[in-house]
């Protein structure tokens, strides 16, 4: 038994169900030194699930902002498209983040 092995066992089931899946597995019948196995795949796999996690918040934040950024541009080329180029920024800040109200 391998720890190449274990882990092309256990590892899809670990990606979809996370740690929930722990639930379902039972040991019987099983030695010490297979144990251990299993229990290095699980995290190592459990601890690349959470890279990949946050890797993603990351990219959507990261595409949140340049969203943003676009919006900002486009409000502030069309102020200033319309003759508007003092407060042009204020403007598309403004239509971007609504100032909040007291």
């Amino acid at each position: 038994m391998t720890q190449s092995f274990i882990h092309a066992l256990i590892s899809d089931i670990l990606r979809t169900n996370g740690e929930d899946a722990l639930g379902l597995l039972e040991f019987k019948n099983c030695i010490g030194i297979v144990q251990g196995i299993i229990s290095t795949v699980v995290q190592y796999s459990l601890d690349t699930l959470m890279d990949e996690e946050a890797i993603a918040a990351d990219l959507k934040r990261d595409e949140e902002e340049k969203q943003q950024s676009f919006r900002f541009m486009k409000a502030a080329q069309e102020a200033a498209g319309r003759g508007k180029a003092k407060g042009a920024f204020e403007n598309a800040l403004e239509k971007i983040i609504p100032p909040k109200k007291c």
